[in-house]
């Protein structure tokens, strides 16, 4: 079930932008999991929210191996396929 979250305290796009070595990062990754944990970890789902691509999403969290595999462990959990690794 997902939680009830007021969409309009969803961050701002530009939140992947944010380089791995910028001390804002760890709160950026953070915002991108709470969405998806939000958007019951739909990846489209929360690039709609989020108001990119899908392949602007999946390109953020591929960036950082340790998130993209915590993304895959949770999607399996509730039973999507993982996302490709390339």
């Amino acid at each position: 079930m997902r939680q009830n979250v007021d969409l309009s305290e969803l961050p701002d796009a530009k939140l992947i932008e944010v380089a791995k070595r910028s001390l804002e990062y760890p709160a950026a990754m953070g915002k991108v999991l709470d969405v998806l944990d939000h958007a019951g970890w739909s990846v489209s789902e929360a690039a709609e929210l989020l108001g990119i691509s899908v392949g602007r999403l999946v390109a953020f969290l591929r960036a950082d191996a340790q998130l993209f595999a915590e993304v895959n462990r949770q999607r399996k959990k509730k039973g999507f396929r993982g996302l490709n690794s390339s």
